[in-house]
C-alpha cells in the first residue's frame, strides 16, 4: 500500500519506540504477558493508539481485535478484517481449552462472528476456503493470499545455492502442532553431518526444555527470532526446509506460507502429506511428502536428499521457478490495493 502512495501506520505490541521503516511508520503499545492480559489490556491500548492515528481505513489481522474494529466502526471509521484461518474450526484444536468445551466454544465463536463480521466495511481471506467462508458473512469479501515477494526472490536467485550443506531448517513459530517434537526426534536418524536448525519463538518454555532433554539435542541448533537477513542466511545454508505440521484442519486446509518461503529461496522441502499440499506441490515435483507423525519417515526424506544431491538441486530450482510463475505476492498486492481503494471511495 505504501508503494502506491498510501500513508501507512503499523500498530504492534512489542513495547519499542516509534520508528519508520521505508514508508511505514511503526507505533507500538506495551506488550502484555498472558492470554487474558493480552485480550483486555493490549486490545485497549491498540484501540487508543488507533484512534490517535485518525486513519481513513483500519486493517485488522488479529481476531482479538474484532471488538476494537466494532468500536472504530461505531465512530464512523472504515474497518477491514483480514482472516488467516477458519476461527470456529481452529477453536476445536486449542490445547488450552478442555476437550469437552471445544465444540461449545466453536459454536459460540461462529455465532459471534455471524453477529460481528457483517458490521465491518469489508473482509479479506488469506486462502480460497477462508474467503468462501467469509462471504457467508459479508458480500464485500476478497481473497488475498500471503505469497512471497518476487523482488526478494530475485535477490536470492543472483547467488545460486551450492553445497555441501550441513543442516536442514525450520523457521517460524515453534509448537507441538507444528511438528517440532517429531522433527527433533527424527534428528537421531539424520545422516551423519546433517543437523537441525530452528529459528523462531517457542510456544512455551516447557517445549524448549523438552527439546533440550532429547538424545538429539547436541545436533539441534536454536537461533531464536531472526531478522530477514538472518532468515536468508539460514535458508542459503540449508539442505532443505521442513514443514511437518500436524494433520489438524488449521493446517490440512490451509495454504502453507512456510512452503512458499522455502520455495522462494530455492530449497527442496520436506512437508506433511496433506491432499491440498500435494496439489500445491505437484504431487512430489516440488517437495517430498512424509507422515508428519513419523520421525523415521522424516529422517528418511532427509537421507534421500543427502544421497541425491543433483536431484535435490533440481527440485530446489523447480521450486523457485514455480513461485515466480504462480505464487508471487505482486498479483495479490494489486488485488489488495484495488479492494482497499474501492472501499475508500
Amino acid at each position: 500500500m505504501a508503494q502506491v502512495g498510501h500513508q501507512i501506520t503499523l500498530i504492534v505490541a512489542d513495547g519499542l519506540p516509534i520508528e519508520r521503516i521505508k514508508e511505514v511508520e511503526i507505533r507500538s503499545v506495551p506488550r502484555c504477558r498472558g492470554r487474558i492480559s493480552r485480550m483486555f489490556f493490549t486490545t485497549w491500548r491498540v484501540y487508543r493508539e488507533a484512534r490517535r492515528v485518525h486513519a481513513d481505513l483500519y486493517h485488522l489481522h488479529d481476531p482479538e481485535l474484532i471488538g476494537v474494529g466494532l468500536v472504530l466502526r461505531a465512530w464512523g471509521s472504515r474497518v477491514v478484517f483480514d482472516a488467516h484461518e477458519d476461527l470456529p474450526k481452529q477453536v476445536l484444536h486449542k490445547p488450552y481449552l478442555p476437550t469437552w468445551t471445544r465444540p461449545i466454544v466453536g459454536i459460540m465463536v461462529q455465532k459471534f462472528l455471524k453477529l460481528c463480521l457483517p458490521c465491518f466495511s469489508g473482509l479479506i481471506g488469506a486462502e480460497p476456503l477462508i474467503a468462501d467462508w467469509l462471504r457467508s458473512f459479508h458480500p464485500r469479501t476478497v481473497e488475498v493470499k500471503n505469497f512471497p515477494i518476487i523482488n526478494e526472490i530475485s535477490m536470492r536467485a543472483v547467488n545460486p545455492r551450492r553445497g555441501p550443506f550441513h543442516s536442514v531448517c525450520y523457521i517460524g513459530a515453534l509448537s507441538r502442532a507444528r511438528g517440532i517434537v517429531e522433527l527433533a526426534k527424527a534428528v537421531v536418524d539424520f545422516p551423519e553431518g546433517i543437523d537441525l536448525v530452528l529459528a523462531g519463538e517457542f510456544e512455551d518454555e516447557l517445549l524448549w526444555k523438552e527439546i533440550q532433554g532429547m538424545p538429539s539435542s547436541a545436533r539441534i541448533h536454536y537461533l531464536g527470532v531472526l531478522d530477514r537477513d538472518g532468515v536468508q542466511r539460514v535458508l542459503a545454508e540449508s539442505l532443505a526446509g521442513m514443514a511437518v505440521l500436524h494433520p489438524t484442519p488449521k493446517y490440512t486446509e490451509a495454504y502453507p506460507t512456510k512452503l512458499f518461503e522455502y520455495w522462494s529461496a530455492g530449497l527442496p522441502v520436506i512437508i506433511s502429506d496433506f491432499p491440498l499440499w500435494r496439489q500445491l506441490a505437484g504431487n512430489g515435483k516440488y517437495g517430498i511428502f512424509v507422515d508428519p507423525m513419523d520421525p523415521l519417515a522424516i529422517a528418511g526424506a532427509v537421507r534421500w536428499l543427502c544421497d541425491n544431491p543433483e536431484l535435490a538441486q533440481e527440485m530446489g530450482q523447480r521450486c523457485r521457478e514455480v513461485v515466480l510463475a504462480k505464487y508471487s505476492w505482486e498479483d495479490e498486492a494489486r488485488r489488495l490495493v484495488s479492494f482497499v481503494e474501492e472501499l475508500n471511495k
